[in-house]
């Protein structure tokens, strides 16, 4: 399934979505989520990470652990890092959204594959605040296939290593939102000095 097939499909399951962007922004939120498991449908989110940016300088951050309903599994816990023991005391996702989405405000969303964290927004929104989450987003994975068509894969771990920022990818929330606003700063960087413009 082509990129504009899935976004055609996700959106009939969620009308009100953002459009996804490719043009970057001056001010925008980069943003990372950690989740019990794949589908925001019957999963849940355990750790949410945010950094506002605006002109290219980091403004201010938000980390926030979040406890889920139904546990957090080994599986998890081994890719992330986070057990029951560190959410035990964290706030409900009920108590924290309204939060998160106040941070978010109306910016551009910017992360990696971050299609999927905003699926997760948008039903946390429906289900808690009674309203969908309708920012645009750039997608880093998706800016990454357009400007370098001959690597291989595009995961946010070879974009850290193609541009040495980091050594590995954290997957805990924060760290991986700065990683990908690391990345997409040199992704920009490449853009100007290359005079390559992308359309829409």
């Amino acid at each position: 399934m082509s990129y504009i097939d899935f976004f055609e499909e996700d959106t009939q399951r969620r009308p009100y979505k953002g459009r996804s962007i490719l043009k970057i922004p001056n001010e925008y939120i980069v943003l990372d989520l950690e989740t019990t498991g794949f589908s925001p449908e019957s999963c849940e989110i355990i750790e949410f990470g945010g950094i506002k940016v605006i002109n290219g300088k980091e403004i201010e951050s938000l980390s926030v652990l979040i406890c889920p309903k139904h546990g957090i599994s080994q599986e998890i816990t081994n890719i992330t890092g986070i057990d029951n023991k560190i959410v035990k005391n964290a706030p409900s996702l009920e108590a924290v959204l309204p939060e998160i989405l106040a941070y978010i405000g109306d910016s551009i969303i910017v992360g990696h594959n971050v299609n999927f964290d905003i699926n997760f927004l948008y039903e946390a929104s429906m289900q808690i605040m009674g309203k969908p989450l309708t920012n645009d987003f750039l997608d880093t994975m998706r800016l990454s296939k357009k400007l370098y068509p001959d690597m291989k894969h595009h995961r946010l771990s070879d974009l850290v290593k193609k541009f040495q920022v980091g050594d590995y990818v954290e997957h805990r929330a924060l760290d991986d939102a700065r990683q990908t606003l690391a990345c997409l700063k040199r992704m920009k960087a490449d853009m100007e000095d290359n005079g390559i413009r992308i359309k829409k």
